[in-house]
């Protein structure tokens, strides 16, 4: 079991910290916070990011990283109504980037001078797209990924960041014309001088 709790940064803005929640691999927290005083340029929007990082605590050795998620604000900002409503985070560690710690459902959105904050009821549906059930789809013929696609459908609920890293290897040639003002290099006599 862990004790886990969220950390969430944006900017340089000071973190802020959920309860913990004890004993438990689904913790609930159901609670809201507000990063208000925020003003970015359009440059720092493109390169801001709010970051979730889930931890459990541990008061005898320290909290343990579980897994954590980076939404940038630019990214936010130009999807619908600029907020991320009801959608599952695949945490990672640092560790092991390719390998789901786990999920984290969020509500998020960031407004601008003049913009008023979403309202959602509690039956509102992620994704208003979503087609009724049709005579057509044969469920028991799907294998256990497609159902799950579907029954996320279905549900509304769309995960981001599920993880899929293609690593490609570069190769970084560097040419050094030329070296002024080289220091002396000790040496078993004395000094020497380097050769440019």
């Amino acid at each position: 079991m862990a004790n886990p709790f969220v950390k969430m940064k944006v900017s340089d803005l000071p973190i802020q910290t959920s309860e913990v929640n004890y004993q438990t691999l689904t913790p609930v927290w159901n609670q809201s916070f507000t990063f208000s005083g925020l003003l970015l340029t359009l440059n720092e929007l493109q390169s801001s990011e709010i970051t979730f990082e889930l931890w459990s605590k541990n008061n005898y050795m320290g909290n343990d990283l579980i897994g954590l998620y980076s939404i940038g604000l630019h990214t936010l900002y130009r999807n619908a109504n600029h907020e991320f409503f009801n959608m599952w985070l695949t945490l990672t560690s640092p560790e092991s980037p390719t390998e789901a710690q786990g999920y984290l459902l969020v509500n998020c959105f960031i407004i601008g001078p003049g913009d008023t904050p979403p309202n959602h009821s509690i039956n509102d549906v992620v994704n208003q797209d979503v087609e009724e059930e049709s005579e057509e789809i044969n469920v028991d013929a799907m294998s256990y990924e497609e159902l799950k696609a579907y029954q996320e459908k279905k549900e509304g609920i769309q995960i981001l960041g599920k993880p899929s890293v293609a690593r490609k290897t570069f190769q970084l040639s560097v040419w050094i014309f030329k070296a002024e003002h080289l220091v002396d290099f000790p040496s078993g006599i004395g000094y020497d001088k380097c050769s440019a």
